[in-house]
């Protein structure tokens, strides 16, 4: 019996082979090590079923096939009626997203998702995002992109659904570098000024100050002096064969999007007096005098911020949150 292969079949698990290396007297046992190196200790009653050729091994290798097609029909049915259950408890409260307006226009949520586009709409319009032109003005061969509905189910941490979001975007797939966009690099913040930052707000007296910019790509207008960029106009708003958008600013999907808000951003930081920082052109700093007796704009310098952030009286103050001589803004 030492030395003799063995293969034991394991509903759902497989089959494992190994080899009989000993025999125990004291328990009367035989040891088997397979090849995965698990080990086993089998009476000898048991250790026939495992030895190819033997009878008891025939009649478990056809128990271990019948056990093993039932297993996987009754995994494959508690998969279908999972899914099945889950779909009918939740189809009448998550409202599935379209993949186009076509669909969108079939889908049982049809009027709220048309809510939701008037919306988009609405605030593109108020924008002026784009001057409607007729498609026979456009001079022939110029480049037109192609848009779309996007559709997504707003949820809170429970999974109910808050809002239906839709939103008009270009296919910037289709367009030509050096005709219709010159530049699409824009600089990433780096995470290692994020914890920079947030490390600086754990001094006294920092504060740390969270906004989003709701469409923010959208508040960029785009270059006039630029060639003019066409796109399609908003399936069900405008005549597709007669019509094109042509665009004044950009639109989510725009292969330049990221980098035309970058421009935008800079402009309106420095507007504000606001300085970009050159090792990490995503932060910029403001330092302001806080002494109303001294308004003079300090030295970007921080040997001379070391010398002349000292503490101010309340009454000094121009800004009353601040408790010293400068006021130092960072963002990113």
């Amino acid at each position: 019996m030492i030395g003799k292969r063995v293969t034991k079949y394991f509903p759902g698990h497989g089959v494992f082979k190994g080899t009989v290396q000993e025999y125990v007297i004291k328990t009367d046992n035989y040891l088997v090590v397979y090849d995965d190196g698990d080990q086993e200790t089998i009476k000898y009653r048991d250790l026939l079923q495992y030895l190819p050729g033997h009878p008891d091994f025939i009649s478990t290798q056809a128990n271990f096939i019948a056990l093993s097609a039932r297993l996987e029909q009754e995994i494959e049915n508690t998969r279908h009626n999972n899914a099945y259950s889950h779909y009918h408890a939740h189809a009448a409260t998550e409202p599935l997203e379209p993949n186009s307006g076509r669909e969108m226009r079939k889908s049982k949520q049809a009027a709220k998702w048309q809510i939701a586009c008037d919306e988009e709409m609405d605030i593109l319009r108020k924008l002026n995002c784009w001057q409607a032109v007729r498609l026979s003005s456009v001079p022939p061969g110029t480049p037109i992109m192609g848009s779309r509905w996007t559709f997504k189910a707003k949820t809170d941490q429970h999974g109910d659904v808050t809002r239906l979001r839709a939103r008009f975007v270009c296919q910037g797939f289709s367009q030509v570098k050096d005709v219709s966009y010159w530049e699409s690099f824009s600089p990433v913040v780096s995470f290692t000024t994020i914890r920079l930052l947030i490390a600086l707000t754990a001094l006294p007296h920092w504060h740390a100050i969270h906004y989003d910019v709701s469409v923010a790509f959208i508040t960029a207008e785009i270059d006039p002096t630029q060639p003019p960029i066409y796109c399609r106009p908003a399936e069900g708003y405008k005549s597709r064969t007669e019509s094109v958008y042509l665009l004044k600013r950009y639109l989510y999907g725009m292969k330049d999007s990221p980098g035309g808000y970058n421009l935008h951003f800079n402009s309106v930081c420095l507007s504000y007096g606001l300085k970009r920082c050159i090792s990490d052109e995503c932060v910029y700093i403001k330092i302001e005098s806080n002494d109303n007796s001294n308004t003079e704009t300090p030295a970007a310098c921080l040997d001379v911020l070391t010398s002349q952030t000292t503490y101010i009286a309340p009454e000094h103050r121009i800004h009353k949150d601040c408790y010293y001589t400068l006021r130092i803004s960072c963002g990113t």
